[in-house]
């Protein structure tokens, strides 16, 4: 009992341990080996195959998604044309000038084409009126003016005053340019209008100047 007492291994007391633990803490580490750093295990020849297939598939599929795209684009205009199209269809072309004029013609597309009866008038009209016929062509335009119930285009309107100027009915002429309304005219007609409006303000200034000046040599002795 005495010998076990005296080979007793005795506790370290908290102040070694204290002064272990420091001492473990101070001293540096073993350096790793740099072979073992930088050793990086290959990727196996399947991984790398499907990392190339997973790219190709994204970019087949977002190539797709780019056409389909395009493609829904272009059937969504399609769709509106036709439905534009539908709501506003395109008007039948009208006969030649040199036919407008055949009477016989003249009247076989009145009877084919009912509902642009007034496009035939005016299309007439214009016709004879650069055949130097303005009478015919007046007599068109109010044709024409009658079977639009009194609302003939900004433009038929312009070449019936035209026509009026041409034989001498200044006044006629300037009260169909005055009905029009300017407000809603587009540019090209607003400009026609305006420069008509001129020529038929002065023509009839000059044929007023001519009348002063039959007037005032008539009365002279």
């Amino acid at each position: 009992m005495a010998i076990d007492k005296q080979t007793r291994v005795k506790p370290p007391s908290v102040g070694e341990l204290v002064r272990a633990i420091s001492e473990e803490a101070m001293m540096k580490p073993a350096d790793a080996s740099i072979g073992m750093v930088l050793h990086l295990p290959k990727p196996h020849p399947l991984s790398r195959l499907l990392v190339i297939l997973s790219v190709l598939l994204i970019g087949i599929l977002a190539a797709l998604l780019v056409f389909m795209t395009h493609h829904v684009n272009g059937l969504v205009s399609q769709i509106r044309i036709d439905q534009d199209l539908r709501k506003n269809p395109p008007l039948p072309p009208l006969p030649t000038a040199d036919a407008l004029m055949d009477d016989n013609i003249f009247s076989i597309a009145l009877l084919h084409y009912p509902g642009d009866a007034m496009r035939l008038y005016c299309a007439r009209a214009e016709a004879l009126l650069q055949r130097g016929d303005a009478i015919a062509a007046i007599a068109c335009y109010k044709e024409a003016n009658v079977r639009l119930d009194n609302d003939l285009p900004a433009s038929g309107r312009i070449e019936l005053s035209r026509a009026l100027m041409q034989i001498g009915q200044f006044d006629h002429a300037t009260r169909e340019l005055r009905i029009l309304n300017f407000e809603v005219l587009s540019a090209t007609d607003l400009a026609t209008a305006n420069d008509m409006l001129s020529r038929v303000l002065f023509a009839k200034q000059l044929r007023d100047r001519r009348g002063v000046a039959q007037s005032s040599m008539i009365k002279l002795p």
